[in-house]
């Protein structure tokens, strides 16, 4: 599990470096063995755990833009085939959205652990089949939007002549049946656009997003990981070998159709029977060997989730040895729950503005005194102090707990 960002710079790796307790990769990461049939739910208390958070905001498990696009075939026809199968409907109760959050006091590293520790069962019926189909018949498949096309901006040719892609989408009609104007790109006239009207079902996924309050990406998070990321046997997906391509590829179905046939007959069954239980829904084969996780959409902390049935390379490289691999896989199972095997990198901090934050927060509070007149070192010391008091109030520390008893 590594936090990345599009926007990271070589200074904050090196601020990470000096203060931040990195020392082998450039991101803030952490390697778990996880048992096979945590689900997403669970892992999401994983992941507060392991880097640190609160679970104090909102979060998602997202599939990488390309993947979706592919596997819903570009269209909203095929993504809302997909919602109860694959991906959350949008239009979800609240209750049954935070239906896993009921911390009320007490220990909050021992709530986070009773959350993630096996057996597993999801208690989420508004991820059901039969629930989502529902909601999906409550759209208004013949009501037209206008899809606007525009490109992305060419810092080498600083024009607006990249991949065109989809900006906006907005009902031809508002809810008094007023017909609005067609939009036009909001950041500058010499954006290329053009605009086209369609119903619903002929709406490009990528274009869905616009349409829900909710983020209609979103993940079923009773899956278990099994049933989304394919993993390699022997290395991580990246720069894997060719066998190990192979491998990782023959796992996955990429297209929606290809999904849809594996639980058709599964689906039926739950629909003729009308038993929506979390404990009948259909399982996916794996659709992606990335998955990703963002948290704080303030924020916007992202963390890219890759796996492997074995880990070699923590071996090899030294950071852990093969008993202690060993070690680790029996604790896994012994207790049904995740155990820690590798972690580089600071614990991070809710409401620290992101990486860059993050990075300027260790910055404060490891001034370098010596630079500094009377004055401003005075200045410094009293918002280090400040800040080490805000950032405790938000529950950060230090943790020095080794690896394998972290989670």
């Amino acid at each position: 599990m590594e936090v990345y960002s599009d926007y990271r710079n070589d200074d904050e790796v090196e601020v990470f470096r000096k203060y931040g307790k990195l020392e082998h990769d450039d991101c803030i990461s952490r390697d778990v063995i996880v048992p096979e049939d945590i689900p997403l739910y669970a892992l999401h208390y994983v992941i507060q755990r392991a880097f640190g958070w609160q679970n104090s905001h909102l979060h998602k498990f997202e599939l990488p833009d390309e993947r979706f696009d592919i596997l819903t075939g570009h269209k909203a026809s095929m993504w809302s085939r997909l919602v109860g199968i694959l991906f959350r409907s949008p239009l979800m109760d609240d209750e049954d959205e935070f239906w896993a959050d009921d911390y009320s006091g007490g220990s909050f590293k021992n709530w986070l652990r009773k959350k993630y520790t096996g057996p597993y069962m999801s208690q989420c019926h508004g991820e059901g089949i039969i629930s989502c189909r529902e909601d999906m018949r409550k759209l208004d498949r013949n009501r037209e939007y206008y899809v606007m096309y525009t490109r992305f901006y060419d810092p080498d040719s600083k024009k607006y002549d990249g991949e065109e892609h989809v900006s906006e989408v907005l009902p031809v009609y508002d809810y008094e049946g007023n017909k609005r104007q067609e939009p036009k790109p909001w950041h500058g006239d010499d954006v290329p656009y053009r605009v086209e009207v369609m119903k619903f079902d002929a709406v490009p996924s990528e274009g869905v997003r616009y349409l829900f309050d909710r983020n209609p990406m979103a993940l079923l998070e009773r899956l278990p990981i099994r049933a989304v990321l394919a993993i390699g046997k022997m290395e991580l997906p990246e720069n894997c070998s060719e066998g190990e391509r192979a491998l990782i590829d023959s796992q996955i179905a990429y297209f929606g159709e290809d999904v849809c046939r594996a639980v058709d007959q599964h689906v039926q069954s739950i629909i003729k029977k009308q038993i929506d239980a979390p404990q009948v829904q259909v399982m996916t084969p794996p659709v992606t060997d990335v998955l990703l996780y963002n948290y704080d959409f303030g924020d916007d902390w992202e963390v890219r989730i890759t796996a492997s049935a074995n880990c070699p390379d923590l071996v090899e490289s030294g950071r852990i040895t093969q008993a202690e691999l060993d070690r680790a896989n029996v604790k896994c199972r012994e207790v049904y729950r995740p155990v820690m095997i590798a972690k580089d990198g600071e614990m991070l901090i809710d409401d620290a503005g992101g990486l860059c934050g993050f990075a300027n927060f260790l910055k404060k509070i490891h001034p370098e005194l010596k630079w500094m007149d009377p004055d401003e070192k005075e200045d410094a010391k009293r918002q280090k102090k400040e800040l080490l008091a805000w950032a405790k109030s938000l529950g950060w520390h230090r943790d020095n707990s080794t690896n394998f008893r972290l989670l």
